[in-house]
């Protein structure tokens, strides 16, 4: 059964008496017989003899030429069925005022939709340039909602009632909210600040296009988890010239802040969000690139910071606590920062962390991870660093261009204690000169156990280690074996040690391995997991799948399958880029096949787009099994799908592991898994751990 089924000019006689099924005696003269609806399908029909009438929904049946009145919608019988007595009667194919009610009808601007009849129709698409989407009359008290959405991006009120109070039109969308819902343009010149700013107010993530949005004021990403995104390539590299991703560029007034992330409330703290996969373009204008303040348990990852002015005072990512009040809260803690390009001219900071208390401590930069990040800078500092403890640096390049004489890194230790530098660790630093000598500072008697492995790209090394300052130190360089390094009267052999097992309480110093994971111990009694990865990367287009609605490997043979260990909990983390030129509809999922046993627990992110610039806004799934979990919306296109995986593995039974995808149909063409697609792994524990480190 199809329906209802819609034809023109439709109308047969009748003679049938009673509430029964309709006979139908033949199409009248101009018209077409009921049989073009086709056996067994609905439609609506009005019946009448010019005096008494019903409309409804029939069921039409070609064996016997009838009519079923399936369901009466109104009639002269007080809308039920009309007992018809003798005489004859047209029954003819009809669409109906109550069909039209559900039906979705475009609306030209928000201006007209809010003066629409909603007794009359209660689905619209708005075809507004920019905003363009389907809404929903929703009859609630909206008022909250409409007064928190100012630009209208997802509840536009009807004209009788701007306030909300007896309804709304709502916007019908799952995931993340576009910029341009909310009037953003894109165009490189028109300030697009305050729609930015609604869409983060109103949504979770906020998705940027790969367009240049002109700001003239702040981004802030200042309420928890606010997450601004563009949906430029995973990772990308993001060509200054070409301006390829989506960029944020300044066109406010000299010396502005671009994004703000973090509470701006002294003593309040937010958690959650990031920004991710955007360039900041400060134009010659803007002081700060990334601000980030009073915030936990954020991201920044694959971002671009460049032309900011150049002045003393500029700071491409600028690290503080925003209040000058003592709080434990004020604080930047437990936040990523990965895959991070700064390019600043002149007297430009590159990486600035500071704090504004002037006594006590509490304020730092804390447990954060800074990871893949490139500083090209001149007579400023590369990265400075004064109130910060319990981080980690991995392959930071600081590059001083021309006859720049800022120092590469400087950790200042000369403020009060609590606003020092604590047990921060630099793996593989890459101090890079276009002239002259790299230069590496550690001042200060509150500069203490931190460590630095540098590799010699540019010349030898000999780090500035004064005023009571610490620093262990180890030089990679050619034909130059390595060294450990500290000031007087602090010098001391840094207690490195080896140990098997996980005995006792941890000792500062000490290096764990218990069969499953590596473990360090960078302060006592708190021990941390030492990633030891396992990665496979297509290094080329993986063209082996075929057009199936079968499971197929993501990798290809020789580096599509990994033996993974039993007894252990591994942490993943993947990105695949999966296309097709098949027009069949279809949906993707994943799977992870393999002789292994155990459970899996993973979140992906996946979006559908017909190319890597026109994407879909992303679809969330969190899932709890190894089998088959779909992650996309179904299309009907030629599709380029970007799936992101995160999650934990607890393998019980060791055995191979096999990432997999499979189409939900035969997409009509052989789908190819694009270079650059990823799967990488680490243990963090036996199969029975439930934390590491200093948990209570």
């Amino acid at each position: 059964m199809a329906g209802p089924i819609f034809a023109d000019r439709v109308q047969e006689s009748s003679t049938t008496t009673g509430t029964g099924t309709y006979t139908l005696g033949g199409a009248t003269t101009g018209f077409q017989a009921w049989s073009v609806v086709g056996n067994g399908n609905t439609a609506y029909y009005m019946a009448t003899d010019n005096v008494n009438w019903e409309v409804g929904l029939g069921t039409y049946t070609l064996s016997g030429t009838t009519l079923a009145r399936t369901a009466i919608l109104s009639s002269s019988n007080a809308n039920a069925a009309v007992n018809w007595t003798a005489g004859t009667r047209t029954v003819s194919l009809v669409d109906p005022a109550a069909a039209l009610v559900n039906f979705t009808w475009p609306v030209a601007t928000r201006t007209a939709m809010a003066g629409l009849s909603t007794s009359q129709m209660t689905s619209v698409y708005l075809l507004e340039a920019g905003r363009q989407g389907q809404f929903q009359w929703n009859s609630g008290n909206l008022s909250t909602q409409v007064t928190g959405d100012t630009q209208q991006g997802i509840y536009v009120p009807p004209s009788s009632d701007t306030t909300g109070a007896s309804g709304a039109w709502v916007r019908v969308y799952v995931g993340a909210v576009a910029v341009e819902w909310f009037g953003a343009v894109g165009d490189g010149s028109t300030n697009d600040a305050t729609a930015i700013n609604a869409a983060i107010s109103v949504g979770i993530v906020a998705l940027l296009a790969n367009k240049v949005y002109a700001i003239s004021s702040t981004i802030n990403l200042t309420s928890d988890s606010k997450v601004l995104m563009g949906l430029g390539r995973s990772g990308g590299v993001f060509n200054s010239s070409s301006q390829l991703g989506a960029v944020l560029k300044w066109t406010g007034s000299s010396g502005g802040r671009m994004v703000q992330a973090g509470s701006l409330t002294g003593g309040v703290d937010m958690h959650g969000g990031g920004l991710l996969n955007v360039q900041l373009d400060g134009n010659s204008l803007a002081n700060v690139g990334l601000q980030v303040q009073t915030i936990d348990s954020a991201q920044f990852e694959n971002i671009k910071i460049l032309n900011l002015h150049d002045n003393s005072g500029a700071i491409a990512l600028f690290l503080t606590s925003g209040t000058a009040s003592f709080a434990p809260v004020n604080c930047v803690y437990r936040c990523s920062f990965r895959n991070i390009e700064i390019q600043v001219p002149g007297a430009t900071n590159g990486i600035y962390n500071n704090t504004a208390a002037t006594s006590g401590g509490g304020q730092n930069t804390t447990f954060c991870v800074f990871e893949n990040i490139h500083i090209e800078y001149l007579n400023g500092l590369g990265c400075y660093i004064s109130a910060m403890d319990d981080c980690t640096f991995n392959n930071i390049a600081t590059s001083r261009n021309n006859t720049g004489t800022g120092a590469n890194f400087y950790l200042d230790g000369n403020a009060v204690s609590g606003k020092g530098v604590f047990a921060v660790v630099f793996n593989l630093v890459q101090p890079g000169v276009t002239s002259g000598t790299p230069t590496i500072v550690s001042d200060g008697a509150f500069s203490r156990q931190n460590m630095m492995t540098v590799s010699g790209v540019d010349g030898a090394v000999t780090p500035s280690i004064t005023n009571g300052a610490e620093l262990f130190y180890y030089y990679l360089g050619s034909g130059t074996s390595g060294s450990l390094t500290t000031e007087a009267p602090l010098q001391r052999t840094p207690p490195i040690q080896f140990a098997t097992g996980l005995t006792g309480s941890p000792t500062a110093g000490v290096m764990d391995y218990d069969g499953k994971a590596f473990y360090g111990t960078a302060v006592a009694s708190s021990r941390q997991v030492i990633d030891a990865e396992q990665v496979t990367i297509l290094s080329a287009d993986n063209t082996t799948p075929t057009n199936v609605n079968t499971a197929q490997n993501v990798f290809p043979t020789g580096q599509g399958t990994l033996a993974v260990q039993g007894s252990t909990t591994y942490e993943f983390e993947a990105s695949y880029e999966i296309d097709t030129t098949g027009a069949t509809s279809n949906s993707l999922s994943v799977d992870f096949s393999g002789t292994w046993a155990g459970s899996i627990t993973y979140d992906a992110l996946a979006t559908n787009g017909t190319t890597s610039s026109t994407s879909s806004a992303p679809l969330m799934t969190r899932s709890t099994t190894a089998a088959s979990q779909t992650i996309t919306a179904a299309v009907a296109a030629a599709t380029q799908r970007t799936i992101k995986l995160r999650g934990t593995m607890v393998v019980t039974t060791a055995g191979s592991f096999t990432p997999q995808f499979k189409y939900s149909a035969a997409p009509g063409a052989a789908p190819v898994v694009r270079t650059g697609s990823f799967f990488r792994c680490w243990p963090v524990g036996s199969n029975t751990v439930t934390s590491v480190g200093n948990w209570s």
